[in-house]
């Protein structure tokens, strides 16, 4: 993947399968190796983000971890700072989370929320041996400023919710695809009790079927499937 620092558009980073994930000056590059950082990690980094103010890094790689980094920009580059919060080991975090890679899946991202330093999102794919809560599917949400999960989305939904879930502007909405579904949680002012409650809307976006299948193919998938069901378990 790649991004563009959103306060400074000289500033851009980009994630690779050779496990890295660089933070670049585009006036400052003369070569492949001439990033202003470059963080290693244990699996393929899929990929990256900035935060709003740029300030915060996170990068989801494919050895199950999630990782963020507390960022100083200045003309000279830049640089890594020293962050004191819960969980943090000086200018890093990593959290260990279940988004299992599979090569006919989207690749689960991390998405930071839009007003918020601290927040974040992922979908889960938690590994068949897996029990009780830790095998929920679903969107885990997480907050730096504790260095831990804090709420989980969507867990009645049978499929996987992969790729990089959205959070809506004002932050009151996420939004999540699964297969040929789009799913989007919110909340509805509940005029009874007198206050908001979820609300889960489900939105099929199947295309419309341009190919007419073979009779053979047609009596394979006659029988009702959850989405996500073709996944390796």
């Amino acid at each position: 993947s790649v991004e563009l620092n959103p306060r400074d558009q000289n500033v851009f980073l980009s994630t690779s399968v050779d496990r890295t994930c660089r933070i670049w000056d585009r006036r400052k590059v003369s070569g492949p190796n001439h990033s202003l950082q470059t963080i290693n990690f244990g699996g393929v980094a899929t990929a990256a983000h900035f935060s709003s103010s740029g300030r915060r890094l996170l990068v989801t790689s494919q050895d199950n971890a999630i990782s963020c980094y507390q960022l100083s920009g200045s003309g000279d580059g830049v640089t890594l700072l020293s962050c004191t919060q819960p969980g943090w080991d000086g200018s890093s975090l990593h959290l260990h989370h279940p988004h299992r890679f599979y090569q006919h899946l989207t690749q689960f991202r991390a998405t930071w929320h839009p007003r918020s330093e601290d927040i974040f999102i992922i979908g889960r794919w938690p590994d068949k041996t897996a029990e009780g809560e830790e095998a929920q599917r679903g969107i885990d949400v997480f907050d730096i400023e504790f260095g831990s999960w804090v709420a989980r989305l969507g867990t009645d939904w049978p499929g996987l919710q992969a790729g990089g879930p959205a959070i809506r502007a004002d932050g009151e909405a996420v939004a999540a695809m699964s297969g040929h579904t789009a799913i989007v949680y919110t909340q509805e002012e509940d005029e009874d009790l007198g206050r908001s409650t979820p609300k889960t809307l489900i939105l099929p976006c199947k295309p419309p079927n341009t190919k007419t299948p073979s009779k053979r193919r047609a009596a394979q998938t006659s029988a009702p499937q959850p989405l996500g069901s073709s996944a390796p378990k």
